[in-house]
């Protein structure tokens, strides 16, 4: 039931249209039959013909399409509940005395005036009551007409989507499980919600390659975006269409900031009416009329002292090394802004770049280096990983297998999981590459890939890189090919795999087919449908 039936209204307009309708006729009756009719019958005539007129203009309204549009309804209620007693008093005495033979107007002065009064006072007040609503809804379309135009100012700037936290692009990657990163998380998530002087605006996660810094990045954006403090993410990707340029960075970043932020929305559309060129403009200049400038504007509106926070994510993967150093110096000029306070949330690999371009700003940033965590705490992590992996394993191997090839409840114990994490601590990395490889139930179960994994491993005194990619790389082989098989495959994998780590730019295995001179096919089959897939990505 809508407001309006709740209270009524629609019933009352229909009774107050009837009785009108009724009193008019008696009314009309009167000034027709009976001699020496005064002014004021004359009066109340005609206060009920408008009454009538108006309260069946409301009637239309209320029963349209934007009949819930009309939101004065409690004044409007009373209006109509009021001019319903009202009229139904007058019917009830005119029509009753209008079956008597005189004809003797019933109603003495002082009644007629009363009534006059209050049929016009509901007149007033259902014209006042349509005028309010009409204007509100009025105003309403011109709210929506604008923030519309807005929008699609707005929406002109470029826009890499990919590179967004919760993009399809990033869809399937993980965020950390529940009691992984806690003392990080809890240490980043401090960071993000200070609002005292003292505190840095930007935060500097850097770690090696495989040690969780996009997983952290995803679960931080995450966790902002539910509590409404994410302005904005990035996450750069060498290789990635748009994803490792600087070109679209800052108009990614705006938009997003538009959107999760209204309140900075109408600077950023100014910022883009007053120069449409903007996005083809230096970055430097699109930083500041994009993101300091709105950010500095909505100071004086805002009474929110939280933060809002900005990740930027896998900074080393920037195809530049000024774009680099351009980036973070742009960065730590967002500590000139103390309401909204904003943050900016980066991560990289220790790179030499990346160093030089923090160190240009000492003082405006603070950082943490993963491969600096406690030994303790990273193996606990990457354990917590493992076991949380091979149950999934486990469920979807018995989900769908015979019943004397299920694997057992305790699949695949302890003792397994601790050899595993002592093999991958500190890399996160050596442990989702070896989930992936067990789960590949195109060359057996997951028990028997686990043991070609544990078998392979265990040979001599293998390096790190062995551990984690050797029996991935031992299974293109099998153990049935011959000796010329094998030395086919891996000369073809070698060329393969070798162009592609030396590209600056990825290509499509058609085009990579016609560089190495190497069919389509036999690409497709050496790296993008078996395990070296695993290793490529």
């Amino acid at each position: 039931m809508s407001g309006l039936e709740g209270l009524g209204i629609v019933a009352n307009v229909i009774a107050v249209v009837d009785l009108s309708l009724k009193v008019i006729s008696c009314c009309s009756k009167y000034a027709q039959d009976v001699k020496n009719s005064n002014d004021s019958r004359a009066r109340l005539l005609q206060a009920t013909i408008t009454l009538h007129y108006e309260s069946g203009k409301i009637h239309n309204l209320l029963t349209g399409k934007n009949g819930s549009k009309l939101e004065a309804s409690q004044k409007l209620a009373q209006a109509m509940g009021s001019s319903k007693v009202q009229l139904h008093e007058l019917e009830s005495l005119l029509s009753d005395n209008a079956n008597c033979s005189s004809l003797k107007w019933p109603l003495r002065k002082e009644k007629v005036e009363g009534a006059i009064r209050n049929i016009e006072n509901t007149t007033k007040t259902l014209l006042e009551v349509l005028q309010i609503d009409t204007t509100g809804i009025i105003l309403d379309i011109d709210d929506r007409t604008e923030a519309g135009q807005r929008r699609a100012v707005i929406d002109k700037l470029p826009y890499v989507s990919d590179a967004v936290w919760d993009s399809h692009a990033e869809e399937h990657n993980a965020t950390c499980l529940e009691n992984t990163r806690k003392d990080i998380l809890r240490e980043i998530k401090d960071w993000a919600e200070d609002t005292t002087d003292q505190s840095k605006t930007v935060f500097w996660l850097n770690g090696m390659a495989g040690t969780g810094k996009s997983t952290i990045s995803r679960t931080i954006a995450r966790s902002l975006s539910e509590a409404g403090r994410l302005g904005a993410s990035f996450f750069f990707k060498r290789g990635g269409l748009n994803r490792e340029k600087i070109s679209k960075f800052v108009p990614t970043i705006a938009r997003q900031l538009a959107t999760n932020q209204p309140a900075l929305e109408s600077y950023i559309y100014k910022a883009v009416l007053q120069d449409p060129t903007i996005a083809s403009k230096a970055v430097r200049a699109q930083f500041e009329r994009l993101i300091l400038e709105p950010l500095s504007q909505s100071s004086a509106e805002t009474q929110d002292k939280k933060p809002i926070t900005i990740v930027v994510d896998a900074l080393d993967e920037c195809e530049s090394d000024a774009d680099i150093y351009l980036i973070i110096n742009l960065f730590s000029r967002t500590s000139d802004i103390k309401q909204p306070r904003s943050r900016i949330f980066v991560t990289s690999r220790p790179d030499l770049p990346v160093r030089i371009g923090f160190n240009d700003v000492q003082g405006t940033y603070q950082d943490l280096a993963l491969h600096e965590i406690p030994a303790q705490v990273i193996e606990h992590d990457i354990s917590t990983f493992l076991q949380h992996e091979a149950n999934m394993i486990k469920r979807r191997w018995n989900s769908s297998i015979a019943e004397g090839r299920k694997l057992p409840p305790d699949w695949p114990g302890n003792a397994c999981i601790q050899l595993l994490t002592e093999r991958a601590a500190p890399l996160f990395i050596f442990a989702a590459t070896v989930c992936r490889f067990i789960a590949d139930r195109r060359h057996g179960s997951p028990d028997e890939q686990l043991q070609r994994f544990l078998e392979s491993s265990a040979e001599d005194t293998p390096s790190r890189m062995d551990l984690t990619y050797g029996p991935v790389l031992g299974q293109l082989l099998g153990s049935h090919c011959s000796k010329r098989k094998k030395e086919t495959i891996i000369h073809e994998v070698k060329r393969i795999v070798g162009t592609i780590i030396n590209l600056a730019i990825p290509l499509s295995s058609s085009a990579l087919s016609r560089l190495v001179k190497i069919d389509q096919k036999t690409i497709d089959v050496r790296c993008t449908n078996s395990n070296a897939s695993f290793i490529l990505s």
